[in-house]
């Protein structure tokens, strides 16, 4: 005969954030001895925002995937 399977899906989104570096720029200058550096300006990281969509299928995870990626804060 025939059977019937029920299975639980549940579906769970979830943002993060994440920390975006900033980067250093070096220049040479001829006052400053060989192996020193002098800081200039200041970097500031940024922040990233992602949203991820998880599946569990019957309590197990079955798959993840990446939504949306939005900066909401440059590195400079």
């Amino acid at each position: 005969g025939m059977s019937i399977v029920v299975v639980d899906i549940k579906i769970k989104n979830e943002t993060k954030k994440e920390t975006v570096s900033f980067k250093t720029v070096e220049q040479k200058n001829k006052s400053v001895p060989t192996g020193k550096s002098v800081v200039t300006q200041k970097g500031e990281n940024g922040v990233k925002e992602i949203t991820t969509r998880t599946v569990y299928r019957n309590g197990a995870k079955s798959s993840t995937k990446i939504v949306s990626e939005k900066i909401t804060k440059k590195a400079v």
